[in-house]
């Protein structure tokens, strides 16, 4: 995307050829004119060609033949989701956002029995929300794109953008490696530059000074293989792990978790 206009050009020359060839083809097409218009400004053409991309997906998914192949799609083909999630969350939109994340990385969830969780809008009520509880969401997109993450408390809900894919893998797998073979004082410097990187300003803040009791965390990408828990918060007095500072719990969707909780397919308005 160097050249975005040349880019946009050879794009609108291949869509017809890939739109008569093979729905599977043409939702990359889309894509990359969604992309091209997001890094040009032209913020709404970019969310149409984003959403034509999901609609193609889609299509490919309904036409799998068994549960396993459907899953196997929308595990393939999540960078349209996740460019829609970084477009809304840069719009200052982050319910927004947090509705094409649920769509994008959880969308397997109801073709696993676990419910559909697919929704027009998520609006957030705070009077569900027990007072010291906070959901976290991440959301991966590519190795240099900033990893995406949602804060849901009853304050409302917030988007960040942390550092990218590539650097939070290396980090997590220097303090696995740690972890395995006992190296004690470099894991906890890991464990403290992970916190630093992971968690938002708010979140940090809220452990250090104890107003926040419970963590709901819904992860991705390299994170499905890290214990959150063991994160250490750093403080005055010296770091403490996470797990001696809140409850953790991990779930498959914040989306998913709401559901369980209250029985409903969609989030209440406030």
């Amino acid at each position: 995307l160097n050249q975005p206009s040349k880019a946009q050009h050879y794009y609108e020359r291949a869509l017809p050829l890939v739109e008569k060839r093979s729905i599977d083809e043409a939702w990359r097409t889309y894509y990359g004119l969604g992309l091209v218009a997001f890094h040009t400004g032209r913020n709404a053409d970019a969310e149409t060609w984003f959403d034509k991309a999901i609609q193609a997906v889609e299509t490919v998914s309904s036409s799998s033949p068994d549960v396993e192949s459907q899953r196997h799609v929308w595990s393939n083909r999540t960078a349209p989701f996740y460019a829609l999630a970084l477009l809304r969350e840069r719009r200052g939109s982050p319910v927004a956002a947090l509705q094409a994340i649920e769509l994008g990385r959880h969308r397997s969830l109801s073709e696993t029995g676990l419910g559909k969780i697919a929704s027009n809008t998520y609006q957030w009520d705070p009077h569900t929300t027990e007072s010291g509880t906070i959901g976290l969401e991440y959301f991966f997109g590519e190795a240099d794109d900033p990893i995406l993450v949602v804060v849901v408390s009853g304050d409302g809900i917030q988007a960040h953008e942390l550092a990218n894919g590539r650097a939070i893998e290396q980090l997590v797998t220097a303090a696995n490696k740690a972890l395995a073979v006992g190296r004690v004082s470099e894991l906890e410097s890991q464990l403290v530059e992970l916190a630093r990187q992971l968690l938002p300003p708010e979140v940090l803040t809220g452990l250090q000074n104890g107003s926040i009791l419970r963590l709901v965390v819904s992860p991705d990408g390299a994170l499905t293989q890290f214990p959150i828990s063991a994160l250490a918060i750093p403080g005055r007095s010296g770091q403490h792990y996470l797990l001696d500072r809140a409850d953790v719990t991990m779930v498959p969707s914040l989306g998913w978790w709401f559901k369980e909780r209250h029985g409903a397919t969609t989030w209440s308005a406030n």
